[in-house]
């Protein structure tokens, strides 16, 4: 999952997170129109002494690269081990910037749904009866439909 997050460029480094707090503590150092618009769309909220950049249009925070992996792990946990787009829903309710691939990512690997699709391989009420036969083309089977 590591490699999901380190390609992906929607979810900040730990460096981009520092130098994106700098620009909006700091308005007067802006230089150019990309860092203006760090400050016209982010602004920065502080949670129990820790600096968390939010968007300013829906109060989503910008999670990043190290952070993403715990995020993903406790809402997939939180939601009972639902589904990628339930868990996806969780996090876009506090999250901004972490996408469907890594938390489909995060799921295919998540050894609790592995087990569950694994008990789930055969429909409830279906036996598996194996013909035993002795000899090559000895039975046939036919299922007939209507």
């Amino acid at each position: 999952m590591e490699k999901v997050i380190a390609e992906n460029n929607s979810i900040w480094t730990e460096d981009h997170n520092e130098f994106v707090l700098g620009l909006i503590r700091d308005g007067n150092a802006i230089k150019n129109n990309s860092e203006y618009r760090f400050l016209r769309e982010y602004k920065v909220i502080s949670l129990g002494g820790v600096d968390k950049i939010a968007k300013k249009n829906n109060g989503l925070y910008m999670a990043t690269k190290s952070e993403a992996p715990v995020i993903i792990r406790n809402s997939h946990a939180e939601t009972g081990h639902g589904g990628e787009k339930v868990t996806l829903a969780k996090i876009k309710g506090l999250y901004n910037n972490i996408p469907m691939a890594v938390v489909k990512e995060y799921i295919s690997r998540c050894e609790i749904c592995c087990e569950k699709k694994r008990k789930r391989e055969t429909a409830p009420g279906m036996v598996f009866k194996p013909i035993v036969v002795e000899d090559f083309n000895d039975r046939a089977q036919i299922d007939l439909v209507n």
